[in-house]
Formats: C-alpha cells, sequence, structure tokens
C-alpha cells in the first residue's frame, strides 16, 4: 500500500493561514494587560491631587460635570472614545505608576493613589448635567406711536444634550454635557396676543458656524428695540463655560412676520 504524503496538505493549510494572517494584520488588539493595570485611583506624581480612576474599561472623573469616557491601549497608544477619539503616547507604564505624552509637548504622570478616602470623590454614576431645571422669564413694556406692547420672554431648559469639548488639566480631551434651552417669546397689544413662538437652536443653526453650533446652546432672547419695522430681538448662541457666543438678530412686524 503507498504512504500517503502529508507535505502537499501541510503546504496548503500554511498558504491558507499565511492568507488570513494578512487580512488580519491591520487590526491591533487591545492589550487587556495593560488596560487591566490601569485599574484603580491615580494622583498626579507633581500635585498629588486625584486626577482619574479607571474601572474595566472607563475612565472616571472626580468633578461630577465632566462626563466618563472608554477608552482603550493599543500597541504603546492610550485612546479615548468620547465624541472626538484622541489619542496619547503612553511613555512608562508599571503597576504603580503611569506615564503618556499630553500633546502639549509635555508628559504627564502619574502615581497609583495609596488613600482609601479618594475614592470618596467618585460615585461612578453619571455625569450632572449642566443647567438642567433652570427657567428664567422676562416681561417688558415698551411704547411705539401711541400704542403700549408687552413682549414676555421666558427661557426653558430642554432635554437635548449638547457636548462640550475642552483639554483638561492634565492635557485629556473631555466633554462635559449640558441641556439646550427653548426660548418661548409672545407679543401682546392691549392684551391681544400678536406673536407668539418656542424657539429653538435650530431656528438659528443657518447663521452659525456649523463646527461651533454642536457645543452651542440657545442662551437667550433679549429685546433691543422697536421701530417701524417692528420689534427687534439679539438672541444668544453661547458655548458653555466659555466667553465665545454668537448673537442672532431678528425681528418681528406688527402682522407677527419673523425676519432673520
Amino acid at each position: 500500500m503507498k504512504k500517503l504524503t502529508l507535505y502537499p496538505l501541510l503546504m496548503f493549510s500554511l498558504f491558507l493561514f499565511g492568507c488570513s494572517g494578512k487580512q488580519n494584520g491591520g487590526l491591533s488588539p487591545e492589550d487587556i494587560e495593560a488596560m487591566a493595570m490601569l485599574e484603580g485611583i491615580w494622583v498626579d506624581a507633581s500635585e498629588e491631587d486625584v486626577s482619574f480612576s479607571v474601572k474595566g474599561d472607563t475612565i472616571y472623573f472626580p468633578d461630577s460635570i465632566t462626563c466618563s469616557v472608554e477608552f482603550k491601549i493599543i500597541g504603546d497608544s492610550l485612546i479615548l472614545n468620547g465624541s472626538n477619539t484622541s489619542k496619547y503616547k503612553i511613555t512608562r507604564q508599571g503597576e504603580n505608576f503611569f506615564e503618556f505624552d499630553n500633546g502639549s509637548g509635555g508628559v504627564s504622570r502619574y502615581l497609583r493613589s495609596e488613600n482609601p478616602s479618594d475614592s470618596l470623590l467618585f460615585n461612578y454614576g453619571q455625569s450632572v448635567v449642566v443647567n438642567q431645571s433652570i427657567t428664567a422669564s422676562k416681561d417688558s413694556i415698551v411704547s411705539f406711536k401711541g400704542n403700549k406692547y408687552r413682549c414676555s420672554i421666558k427661557v426653558s431648559p430642554t432635554k437635548t444634550e449638547v457636548y462640550k469639548s475642552r483639554i483638561n488639566d492634565d492635557g485629556l480631551e473631555v466633554e462635559s454635557v449640558f441641556y439646550d434651552n427653548m426660548v418661548h417669546l409672545s407679543i401682546f397689544s392691549s392684551g391681544d396676543e400678536i406673536f407668539s413662538k418656542d424657539f429653538l437652536k435650530s431656528d438659528f443653526e443657518a447663521y452659525v458656524p456649523s463646527y461651533m453650533l454642536t457645543e452651542c446652546i440657545l442662551s437667550n432672547i433679549t429685546l433691543s428695540g422697536v421701530d417701524d419695522k417692528g420689534f427687534h430681538f439679539l438672541s444668544q448662541m453661547a458655548i458653555p463655560d466659555s466667553p465665545s457666543s454668537f448673537i442672532v438678530e431678528f425681528e418681528v412686524s406688527f402682522k407677527g412676520k419673523v425676519t432673520f
């Protein structure tokens, strides 16, 4: 009986394995061991204040308005997956120390916390949404050509979340979440309503650069004056916790027509 040779079968198997390796070669697996090593609470090596805590694949921050963020370690990179994906080169890591290039020309250095009470700084729950449950109202009485008008403005928070990115003290890109507002505007003449509308940020999106609109909230609408054309208002599209804002002017005619 002839012997069955395994060489062709072996070579074919190696060929298939080689092709499979080429197809998956571009995918870098997560470094599970390095991620597990990061579990715990970390303090700034120079300032000795608490910077962040790691549980599983999530980084938490001690201030309640900063959102937690999922992370990965792939190769020598720490990758944060927020609204934006940010990447930092790890320069050194051990059981009790962690360092990375913060992208600003410096290295952020951390030591593992040895203080059990540091855990009290973290609730590991959802981040607090800023400006929730705050409602403001203002009425203005104006006179024009012998007629009196009442303009009523009410600012109310919605459930629409707006995320704002920033670089924190450690050089990490983090996010805070805010509720957008709705502004109700009514105009009355001798008790009769001549205009009523709920304004949202989307009403002004054509007048704000798209790259900034995502971080803006409709902060307020104010009456700036009245003339023959009608009532003039200024809407403020503000970036929370920032001096940056856009003012969009619009007018409401005496017949209730809106012009931006």
